[in-house]
């Protein structure tokens, strides 16, 4: 074989390699997609107003038609934007999904308990229709959980802000099953465990910080009672933090069906 037919079918091979490992990621991108539709299609079946997503701002807030930015509910993603913190570990890679899944395209928000979050955010579930995404048709009927999907690939953690807690337990359930899996920030943020050391402190024991003995306000709030069922320890971005559990959501889902 001449040198020049060598280079030649080493190309074709290089490119027929690239083009299966392509394929296999595609195909794998949409079975994680299946997965997620699977796991909350029951929870469809709810009133949502159909928008045009204009920008995405980081991995859990974007900019829609009119201006309005629409922060999604139950989940936080590594940190891209706020001026007070440096860039946290797979923030970038959060931003960039986001921005594959939505933005330009129509999607349909779903609201829980409230409407604004102290910035003025709309508070929302994303829905993305995964045919005609596009435009305004959504032939498949098939609707995709942002917010699921983002927690259950490893791009964010879900984290719950009582009242909006109506998909909570599904959240948990693929951080549960991002985490098993070693999924995005799960192999990419390792915690160490070993270097900090988180306190529960606060007037009714509802804090958890790395300092012991912090002060705050005495005002009970009837939340406070399902902390119980959290634990205090350090989360993804590094930060102490209440990990929610399945018990925790449920203690809550009782006290706002009071």
């Amino acid at each position: 074989m001449s040198k020049r037919s060598f280079y030649r079918h080493k190309k074709i091979v290089s490119s027929i390699i690239l083009l299966i490992v392509f394929g296999l990621s595609y195909l794998l991108e949409g079975d994680q997609i299946k997965n997620t539709i699977s796991k909350s299609k029951e929870r469809e079946n709810t009133k949502k107003e159909l928008v045009k997503v204009i920008k995405v701002v980081d991995g859990d807030t974007i900019t829609i038609e009119g201006g309005k930015k629409v922060r999604y509910i139950g989940i936080d993603a590594p940190e891209t934007k706020d001026p007070r913190k440096p860039i946290q570990c797979f923030g970038k890679e959060a931003t960039l999904k986001n921005k594959e899944l939505v933005e330009g395209k129509f999607i349909y928000l779903e609201k829980d308990i409230s409407n604004l979050d102290k910035y003025g955010r709309l508070l929302r579930y994303v829905w993305l229709p995964l045919e005609n995404s596009d435009s305004k048709v959504n032939k498949s009927k098939q609707n995709l959980l942002v917010n699921d999907y983002l927690v259950r690939q490893g791009f964010a953690y879900a984290v719950s802000f009582p009242p909006d807690i109506k998909h909570q337990d599904l959240f948990i359930e693929a951080q549960k099953e991002a985490r098993a899996n070693n999924r995005g920030l799960w192999a990419n943020c390792p915690i160490d465990q070993s270097s900090s050391k988180c306190f529960i402190s606060g007037c009714n024991n509802q804090l958890c910080t790395s300092e012991q003995n912090v002060a705050s306000t005495c005002l009970f709030k009837e939340e406070y009672n399902c902390l119980q069922f959290s634990r205090c320890e350090i989360q993804p971005d590094g930060q102490c933090g209440w990990t929610q559990t399945q018990e925790y959501i449920k203690c809550l889902e009782e006290l706002t069906s009071k």
